[in-house]
């Protein structure tokens, strides 16, 4: 059992890497308090100001860099300080991020030797296209804080200080589900919008609902699915999940997958979809052949218990064909020959399922029946296959 109502479990695997402990918009929100103009609509906040504010002077004459140290400097308690280098104190405390996964709040610097103006800002809005609306000092050589758009040179880098709220519901899919040794196997994936690590799905069957009664099964969804890191690029691939829950019992079974929010986000658990199967115990096959050779019969087919991945026995009977051996002459065999067919055409139950079984036998023409003999003891036996020759 794991749970009976929608508080789901608390511990996590997937919690957004320790930065800054601030969200990361707070970066562009502080930075904007010292752009400022004077009635005239003249700039008149100086990039100097936010490192006075932090008890470090005016420094550097508001250069861009050094506004931007000071901006992420106050933003973190001074947790953050990425002074020494041009570059060396964001790679330290932060994460380096794609141009194209930036978001507001991100840094940007062009680097020494990167072959255009050097300069760092802080991303405001992305205007699309490459181009981003940015904060920042000096731009016109002023030291003066502006907002204004810039589209920086394809080797620009761009860093993230602080975490980053992705602001959306858990969303994701049952995608298939099927018979497996043990229960019922279900795949699909899951994203909590909040964050961008892998995190839990609960499946459930009997009635797919949240009841004592029902068996459940976490997953964890960190499996590499690329039509999801297509669809979601800024999540990446990592959210697949895939596993069996075990069937409450034969007959009609409904599984249902229930995304788990993150906790301390946004937001609650999602139902991501329910499917139906019908369970049966019985073991299954085909009887493919019975061809007469000297002193008897060839016999092949193959056969499964959907209960389990091991191979199963099986009794073949001529005479009439019925089970009964005190009227017809049978024999045993288990169904352990390779067939690749057969598992790939089931998964999750491997290839040892096949019969190719020599059984001596009168040549005077007569029925052949296979029967499959059921892993659990005192349940039934189905024929496979019947075949005269």
């Amino acid at each position: 059992m794991l749970v009976t109502s929608v508080t789901f479990y608390t511990s996590q695997k997937s919690q957004v890497r320790a930065l800054g402990q601030y969200q990361n918009h707070e970066l562009a929100d502080y930075a904007l308090t010292f752009y400022k103009k004077d009635s005239r609509g003249n700039n008149i906040g100086h990039g100097g100001d936010a490192c006075a504010r932090v008890g470090l002077g005016h420094m550097a004459d508001g250069q861009c860099k050094t506004f931007v140290d000071c901006i992420v400097s106050a933003v973190s308690a001074k947790t953050q300080q990425t002074f020494p280098g041009y570059h060396s104190g964001f790679d330290t405390h932060g994460d380096e991020v794609h141009r194209n996964s930036a978001v507001r709040g991100d840094i940007i610097q062009v680097l020494p030797g990167a072959g255009s103006i050097l300069h760092t800002a802080i991303i405001n809005k992305v205007l699309g296209d490459g181009s981003f609306e940015v904060i920042d000092s000096n731009w016109d050589r002023n030291g003066l804080v502006q907002v204004h758009s810039w589209r920086p040179a394809s080797d620009a880098r761009f860093w993230r200080m602080g975490q980053v709220g992705l602001n959306g519901p858990v969303t994701g899919s049952l995608d298939n589900i099927r018979r497996a040794p043990g229960g019922i196997y279900a795949s699909g994936w899951s994203i909590d919008q909040d964050i961008p690590s892998a995190t839990y799905v609960h499946l459930y069957s009997g009635d797919g609902e949240l009841r004592p009664t029902n068996p459940g099964k976490e997953l964890y969804a960190d499996q590499y699915r690329q039509d999801i890191g297509t669809i979601y690029p800024k999540y990446g691939p990592g959210h697949g999940y895939s596993g069996v829950v075990a069937a409450r019992n034969a007959g009609h079974q409904r599984v249902c997958a229930y995304g788990i929010n993150v906790s301390g986000t946004p937001g609650g658990n999602v139902q991501l979809g329910c499917k139906d199967i019908n369970i049966s115990p019985d073991p299954f096959g085909k009887l493919e052949s019975v061809t007469r050779v000297s002193g008897g019969v060839q016999v092949r087919g193959w056969t499964i218990d959907p209960d389990t991945a091991s191979s199963i026995n099986v009794h073949i009977y001529g005479g009439s064909g019925a089970p009964d051996p005190t009227l017809n002459q049978g024999t045993t065999a288990l169904a352990n020959a390779n067939r690749n067919d057969v598992a790939a055409h089931y998964p999750g139950y491997g290839a040892k399922h096949g019969f190719n079984v020599f059984f001596p036998i009168s040549s005077k023409k007569q029925n052949f029946c296979v029967y499959a003999i059921n892993n659990a003891v005192n349940t039934h036996n189905p024929q496979i296959g019947c075949k005269s020759v």
